[in-house]
């Protein structure tokens, strides 16, 4: 049990990523946790959250699209998982 951080990275430029952690993998309703983005102007995605031990979750690491704005999901990304220490 503990707080988990979910965190993307990425080298490449314009990679925006959504950052979802689930209960359950096939049901968009048991989120836990969305994030788009982390901080304004920032494109990568955290999300901090309280879990149970032995508990599963799915992770779903999906990208924005945005034309108006000229960019698209693109990859690649770096997915870190930790534990946060109090």
């Amino acid at each position: 049990p503990g707080r988990w951080r979910f965190e993307t990275f990425s080298d490449a430029l314009d990679v925006a990523t959504v950052l979802a952690v689930r209960s359950d993998c096939g049901a968009a309703d048991s989120e836990l946790a969305c994030n788009d983005d982390a901080a304004v102007d920032q494109f990568t995605s955290r999300i901090e959250l309280d879990l149970p031990a032995g508990v599963p979750v799915w992770v779903v690491v999906d990208g924005l699209t945005n034309p108006a704005e000229g960019y698209a999901w693109q990859g690649p990304f770096r997915l870190s998982v930790t534990l946060v220490e109090d």
